[in-house]
């Protein structure tokens, strides 16, 4: 089945005109993948064409070797037929035989059934029910494809002795031929060929569960506006204003030429005109020239918030202003530029924060995708027709929400998960884009440019993508919302950002924020932090020869032909067969024929009928998560859950206990109500500027042994490593010599006698 369903359009060229071939089965050709054929119809489609049997009803007999084999057809031999099901006694090691061929199976006890435990593809048995024998009963769908891949013909389905005598002949074939694997055993003498349905198996490691929310800095400021000490612990900008009305920091200064006054604004407070530079010498904050030798562009001041305060205020006459205001300790930038204040009330009334160059980001884990439904985005066949999308992927003119059409290069569909409990993509669009029209408004007197009020506005707007470590950013267009947590897109647009689709995460902007709030002169003045993750570029037109040439690479087939499925069969060089891919069109000089008419092989139903968020993100506690990790371990026959233990223990928990310990003696104390902080703290106890004693440690005994528990657990539940054991139990003792052993709990006598 495997070579006449991926050569399917060969295949139904060559059958499409043949009278034998009925319409059921012409369907199946056309979507393979879609129309899944019943196991009757399939072993009807095997024998007319002699192909092998459909993968669904193939079974993993790679996963047996030929004396387990033995075994398996021994309990088989004493299978009770009835009702068209089978009922076979094992004991635990024949049960996994079952399980690792995927013969889905119900177990019953000795006396009576156990209702509503099933038993899903090798994914372990649960503690209760572990027993040395087992009653086990399968259904009829499943007893059917256990006798068609033993060669039984479908005359003879459940006529107990047919079964019988066959399992007898494979036993002897089986004794006979031990040096062949169980899958050539099996095909000895069929009737119908029997695929390897596995193949080669590939893990990979899941490194982090799924994300989509806004971007934040600690402590969430809502603007570049430094606060000093004078904003607490909170940097609340309107608790300095009630405390002395003023800041000391370091502040680029700004000279009004035709009021004689200094400012921190590019612009004049009182006249609005442009005002001129100012430099300083570094240590003395003595004007001086542009040209001296130790000129710099700021300096340190105290200044009158509150004169500051009453300007925004006469600018947002309609905003009411805020009972919190947080800003950041100080400017990080070369030049120490701060953003405008007004920036700030306005970011807080519309519930958004600031990132490092001014602008507002929204992060999420990028995917793939080349063909959509309008019905996937949530977006109107009306409004797409209106963005350009006037026909589905095969040039019909589109008229329904379950048409199947090719995205456009630069166009994104953004997540809306309401399961995940974060913000959706559409409320940070809409919030953002508020906050963009209120600058317009208030700040630079002019009419608003978005007015979104549903995120059905938001359809056709312009955005930046832009990935973490580069600093060039891509327009792109807003096409809809899908109920993931997934920025999907044109896998060019992703390579335009130089991220390949591998569980990476990219954030957007929206076009306007950028060009208005982003500037080189916030960006903090550190080695990275000038260059990176930041839009100094921007790509308005993406060209398939100046982007990441990984995705060149990348198949644009409708199918596979037979002769890729040959070669693979035969483990040859991927060189040696012709596929169509992105870097054939490279030469193509019509620009619609170079983006556009690219295939794909494998369809879905709705790209958000799935798990659209992971339970890992559900578990409240740490504990929990790691409990999780570690059950999903031993249920995956693949996955060696000592090693997960000690890999757990040696990458995260052990890093972090040493990090924090280390630390621990190094680490600075803070005063909990002025914030002021102490490299080490005063012997009275009391802070030197609020003499208040709230002077406490900023690194915690809790955090240094937060891990500790778990890890021993671990180590004794999942027989850790010894090597990794003894170094935990060194850790202890250090831990224990700074901070002093626990104390044993004295116990009650019912205590032992349990709850």
């Amino acid at each position: 089945m495997t070579e006449i369903l991926m050569e399917k359009q060969v295949y139904f060229d060559q059958v499409e005109n043949k009278s034998e071939v009925n319409k059921d089965t012409l369907e199946i050709l056309k979507n393979p993948f879609l129309n899944i054929p019943s196991i009757e119809k399939s072993l009807e489609i095997s024998k007319q064409y002699n192909i092998s049997l459909h993968p669904k009803y193939t079974l993993y007999w790679d996963e047996l070797s030929s004396n387990q084999l033995i075994e398996f057809l021994e309990s088989l031999k004493s299978a009770k037929i009835e009702s068209n099901t089978f009922t076979i006694s094992v004991n635990l090691a024949m049960k996994k035989f079952y399980e690792n061929l995927a013969i889905e199976h119900m177990q019953l006890s000795q006396d009576k059934a156990l209702t509503n435990v099933p038993f899903d593809k090798g994914l372990g048995i649960p503690d209760s029910l572990k027993k040395d024998e087992y009653t086990i009963e399968i259904e009829e769908l499943n007893c059917k494809i256990i006798q068609t891949n033993l060669g039984i013909p479908q005359s003879n389905w459940f006529n107990e002795s047919s079964f019988k005598i066959r399992i007898e002949e494979l036993i002897k074939k089986t004794k006979s031929n031990l040096t062949l694997n169980s899958l050539e055993i099996i095909n000895l003498d069929n009737f119908i060929e029997i695929r390897d349905k596995a193949g080669t198996y590939i893990g990979c490691r899941m490194g982090r569960p799924e994300k989509a929310k806004m971007r934040e800095f600690d402590g969430r400021p809502a603007g570049l506006f430094p606060i000093a000490q004078e904003g607490g612990r909170m940097r609340n900008i309107m608790e300095a204003v009630k405390k002395t009305g003023k800041i000391t920091s370091n502040y680029a200064m700004f000279l009004c030429v035709k009021c004689d006054k200094e400012t921190i604004y590019p612009r004049c407070q009182i006249c609005k005109s442009k005002t001129e530079k100012m430099y300083f010498e570094r240590f003395t904050d003595f004007e001086v020239k542009s040209d001296h030798e130790k000129a710099v562009r700021w300096k340190k001041v105290d200044l009158e918030l509150k004169t500051y305060i009453d300007e925004a205020r006469d600018i947002l006459k309609d905003v009411n202003l805020p009972k919190a205001l947080k800003g950041i300790e100080k400017t990080e930038n070369r030049f120490r530029i701060t953003e405008h204040i007004s920036k700030l009330f306005l970011r807080q009334r519309n519930n958004v924060y600031v990132n490092k160059d001014g602008t507002s980001r929204f992060d999420m884990i990028e995917m793939g995708i080349t063909h959509f439904k309008p019905m996937e985005c949530g977006t109107s066949v009306k409004r797409l027709i209106e963005l350009g999308y006037d026909k589905d992927y095969m040039g019909n003119p589109l008229t329904n929400e379950n048409q199947l059409i090719e995205i456009l290069p630069q166009d994104v569909i953004l997540p809306d998960c309401t399961a995940s409990g974060d913000e959706l993509a559409s409320d940070y669009v809409i919030r953002t884009a508020n906050f963009v029209d209120d600058e317009l408004v208030h700040l630079y007197n002019q009419k608003a440019f978005y007015n979104f009020k549903t995120p059905a506005d938001t359809i056709g707007h312009l955005i930046i993508g832009l990935a973490p470590h580069t600093s060039s950013g891509i327009i792109g267009r807003i096409i809809g919302y899908s109920k993931t947590q997934g920025c999907f897109s044109h896998p060019v647009w992703h390579a335009a950002q130089r991220r390949n689709l591998d569980g990476d995460e990219n954030g957007i902007m929206m076009l306007m924020d950028g060009l208005i709030n982003f500037s080189r002169e916030y960006l903090p003045d550190r080695r990275g932090s000038r260059t990176m993750d930041t839009s100094l570029v921007l790509t308005a037109h993406l060209y398939l020869d100046q982007i990441d040439d990984e995705v060149h690479g990348m198949d644009i087939v409708d199918f596979y032909p037979l002769s890729f499925y040959r070669a693979a069969k035969k483990y040859v060089s991927p060189k040696s067969v012709d596929i169509h891919q992105v870097d054939d069109r490279l030469k193509v000089e019509d620009m619609d024929s170079r983006y556009l008419g690219q295939g794909f092989t494998h369809s879905n139903k709705d790209l958000n009928n799935t798990v659209l968020c992971s339970s890992y993100k559900y578990a409240p506690t740490m504990q929990d998560k790691l409990d999780l990790q570690l059950k999903i371990g031993t249920q995956i026959r693949a996955v060696d859950e000592h090693k997960v233990g000690t890999f757990i223990i040696d990458k995260h928990f052990m890093k972090d206990i040493k990090g924090n310990l280390r630390k621990f003696s190094m680490q600075k104390f803070r005063c909990t109500k002025c914030n002021i902080s102490y490299r080490r703290p005063p012997l009275n106890g009391k802070c030197s500027q609020c003499l208040e004693p709230n002077v406490n440690f900023t690194i915690h005994e809790g955090s240094i042994k937060k891990y500790i528990k778990p890890s021993f657990e671990i180590c004794k539940k999942y027989n850790v490593d010894p090597y990794m054991v003894e170094t935990l139990e060194l850790v202890n003792l250090r831990i224990e010599g700074v901070f002093g052993k626990e104390l044993e709990k004295q116990k009650s006598l019912s205590s032992f006698f349990g709850k």
